[in-house]
């Protein structure tokens, strides 16, 4: 079993502030159907779900997460950390449910390295 990390309130509250922004801008492009590919979550959980395990892995690790507003996606890398003075990527995978393995699509592997964060509460909506 791996770290429990605690999420301050106010941190929850921008996560989801952060959740509607990101949500909104992919329901403003014409080819997002935000009703499809939903694997049973609500689009702006999904958002929220991710969220939150940057957040954790941010906390976890005293980094800084980008909170920017990207038009579509964040290239598949949360962040970029020094590790043995050597620049690598990071992209961390959020899961509600018991996670056994690290779902990554094959032809979206742009990181370095993944993390599986496992979230223990379900988002408000949900």
């Amino acid at each position: 079993m791996g770290s429990q990390i605690e999420i301050p309130p106010r941190l929850v509250r921008t996560v989801y502030r952060k959740a509607s922004e990101r949500n909104q801008s992919f329901e403003e492009r014409e080819d997002w159907d935000n009703s499809a590919r939903t694997w049973g979550v609500d689009p702006e959980d999904r958002h929220a779900i991710g969220l939150l395990g940057e957040i954790a892995f941010a906390i976890y690790t005293d980094l800084w997460i980008d909170t920017e507003l990207v038009p579509w996606s964040d290239g598949g890398v949360d962040f970029e950390v020094s590790i043995d003075g050597i620049e690598r990527t990071v992209d961390v995978k959020t899961s509600r449910k018991e996670p056994y393995a690290l779902p990554v699509k094959e032809w979206r592997v742009d990181s370095e390295y993944y993390v599986l964060a496992h979230l223990a509460v379900a988002p408000r909506s949900c």
